[in-house]
């Protein structure tokens, strides 16, 4: 085969391979699917038909480029089956250094709103051009041949090169001071260092605890933050105003302006004397003298400061060890169609000891009973009178007089409470009167059962019985639990069933 017919097959083959690459992308191209627009400052390079590509794959192409009120306006053609969030956001991106300009689509988050046909990209981003790419750097170069210009003139000259030496030398010999006095105090700083460890630990702790706290800070801060945000162009104005007056004003007052730049070159020759100075004077806190050098190399001193922060460290340890609950608790008593609130706080010194402090507001049915007895005496006649089963002279105490009114004021509970394992005793005072009560504890301890005993004499009950209350409350989660019982069962005057609940810190 000669070379002609060589050149020839290979003429041949590179036409095949053209009309198949043309072929492949003929089929890349998007004829089908909904419109999208969005705006650009500047789209150099990009042309139509580039591809349209999110998480770089392609979902389309650019059908049209036009130019609107100074900026860029692109049609895009994206495939019907591709979503796209409400807040997404477009840019101009190269492939590789050299490649083509496409067009990415960062999705957002607001997936609830989707954009549709005919809608446009709210946020873009252009490239900046090869060419001012070019024009920042010569500036750069320009302002960097200054500094060095600049460096050269002030260190170029003996004087300048013997100032930088000495400033050298000052400051090799007072790093060597400062290494030295490290090196003497190391166990103490270790010490302080353990101590501040410790107290860091005990902080951690105290946030965990007051997290509720932290989160309204955090949302102060945010409102802080939003109203900066929404007066930060006024401010930017106050500045623009503010520096154009500071212009006028140094223009007025060149000359001072001179003067100042010449008094601050005269001062930067001087600071090699005041690295010098320093330099005496660490030496001289090393030795201990003055009242910093006996500060540092004095035992007395480390140890008052360990003494200090032992307190702390102890203090806050029992702190962290005394907790307090404050709960907050609505109840709807169902049958006497009446509710009450119960404000309680309990300190708990220990796991297995507390003590219980209650306010009650009464419901709208509770009643305060008022009561007058008499003594009666009854002399019995008659057969068999005068006998151990029957005497003459009988003594009776007997209730001449009931009132019954409204309870208005609130009432208080003041208990302690001693835990065994799973069960809990509490004695003392419960809404007014005395009386006790036995708690359970079950699915580690987000469910307690209650059953209460007060009133014993029946003052503020009908019917002159005891107050019986059973209870299960069931922590649904860490600040909210519900409660479900039975008041009063022993009477049918006053007995309901309750539902309730509430949020403890």
């Amino acid at each position: 085969m000669n070379l002609e017919t060589k050149v020839g097959f290979f003429v041949l083959l590179v036409g095949v391979l053209l009309f198949v690459l043309s072929t492949q992308l003929e089929k890349g191209e998007v004829t089908e699917g909904y419109e999208l627009r969005v705006r650009f400052d500047t789209v150099d390079g990009l042309e139509e038909k580039a591809p349209v590509r999110i998480a770089g794959v392609k979902v389309g192409q650019v059908e049209k480029i036009d130019l609107e009120e100074g900026r860029a306006r692109l049609t895009l053609r994206v495939q019907p089956d591709t979503l796209i969030p409400g807040d997404s956001r477009a840019e101009l991106r190269t492939e590789g250094m050299l490649g083509e300009k496409y067009l990415a689509i960062i999705p957002g988050k607001d997936w609830a709103h989707r954009l549709m046909a005919g809608q446009t990209i709210g946020e873009s981003i252009s490239q900046k051009s090869l060419d001012e790419l070019l024009i920042s750097l010569g500036t750069l170069a320009t302002d960097f041949s200054k500094i060095t210009g600049s460096l050269a003139e002030a260190f170029g000259s003996e004087e300048g090169k013997a100032n930088l030496q000495a400033i050298l030398a000052n400051m090799r010999d007072l790093t060597a001071n400062v290494k030295t006095i490290v090196a003497r105090n190391d166990q103490r700083v270790d010490s302080i260092i353990t101590h501040l460890d410790s107290l860091a630990t005990r902080l951690d702790k105290l946030t965990a605890t007051n997290a509720a706290g932290v989160t309204e800070t955090v949302a102060n801060l945010r409102s802080v933050t939003g109203y900066t945000r929404d007066n930060l162009p006024k401010w930017g104005e106050d500045f623009d105003r503010t520096v154009n007056a500071l212009q006028v004003v140094i223009a007025e007052n060149r000359a001072g302006v001179k003067s100042t730049i010449d008094s601050a070159q005269r001062a930067a020759q001087s600071a090699d004397t005041t690295f010098a100075a320093l330099g005496r004077v660490a030496q001289k806190v090393d030795e201990g003298h003055g009242t910093i050098g006996r500060l540092v190399n004095d035992e007395t001193t480390v140890d008052k400061l360990n003494t200090a922060l032992d307190k702390i460290d102890k203090f806050l340890a029992k702190r962290d060890r005394y907790r307090t609950y404050v709960s907050f608790e609505g109840e709807s008593l169902v049958d006497r169609g009446d509710s009450r609130g119960i404000f309680t706080l309990t300190l708990a010194p220990s796991k297995t000891k507390s003590y219980l402090f209650e306010v009650v507001s009464p419901a709208n049915g509770d009643e305060t009973i008022h009561r007058t007895t008499e003594v009666r005496k009854i002399t019995n006649t008659g057969s068999g009178a005068g006998s151990d089963f029957f005497p003459t002279d009988v003594t009776q105490t007997v209730v001449s007089e009931e009132h019954r009114e409204k309870s208005g004021n609130v009432q208080f509970s003041a208990q302690i409470a001693q835990r065994i394992d799973n069960a809990a005793l509490r004695i003392g005072l419960k809404e007014n009167t005395f009386g006790a009560g036995a708690d359970y504890y079950l699915a580690d301890d987000r469910l307690r059962l209650s059953l209460d005993a007060y009133d014993f004499d029946g003052d503020n009950t009908p019917g002159s019985s005891p107050h019986l209350k059973a209870k299960a409350r069931w922590d649904l989660f860490t600040h909210l639990f519900l409660t479900a019982g039975y008041d009063n069962p022993l009477n049918d005057e006053v007995a309901s069933a309750f539902l309730g609940g509430g949020v403890t810190f």
